[in-house]
């Protein structure tokens, strides 16, 4: 089965030692075996995966800002019950509760759009602007992701050592 490129290839002639390059709008044709069925569907998911990621992210951000607001009313139900009782009012709750706060904050960059200037006709700038994009709301989900295990950490400690 022949495969097709469109970049310059180089052909030898029988009398010249120096190759010459085909003219660029020529196409050059390739010899190869054909694709198995596990290369062609790692070939599908290697094109696949960098447009699919991003969603996933924004994902995985809807799922951990509803983790942490669902942690944060339960320590505000849990600190509203032991108020009511002859426990003192402890300030330490509030470390939990500010984490997870900024870690619904980090979570919610995630899902923000941002504006990015690309080029009408410049395949290179919408690739990285992509990219971009793409390694932003990864880095906002994990400091997301970071803050609320630290939060619930926080909680573990404050809950367990405060009398």
């Amino acid at each position: 089965m022949p495969i097709y490129s469109l970049h310059e290839t180089k052909k030898a002639m029988p009398d010249d030692e120096n190759p010459t390059p085909d003219p660029p709008d020529q196409i050059a044709e390739l010899t190869g075996r054909p694709l198995s069925a596990e290369e062609k569907f790692y070939r599908e998911a290697a094109f696949k995966e960098p447009v699919e990621s991003s969603a996933r992210i924004e994902e995985t951000a809807k799922f951990l800002a509803g983790a942490v607001a669902t942690s944060g009313g339960l320590l505000l139900a849990a600190l509203k019950l032991s108020l009511s009782g002859p426990s003192k009012w402890n300030g330490l709750w509030l470390i939990p509760l500010a984490l997870w706060w900024l870690s619904l904050l980090a979570l919610i960059l995630v899902l923000l759009p941002q504006k990015y200037t690309v080029g009408k006709n410049e395949p290179a700038a919408w690739r990285g602007a992509y990219l971009q994009a793409r390694n932003r709301k990864y880095a906002w989900l994990l400091a997301g992701a970071i803050l609320f295990i630290v939060g619930l950490a926080a909680a573990a400690i404050v809950l367990l050592f405060t009398p």
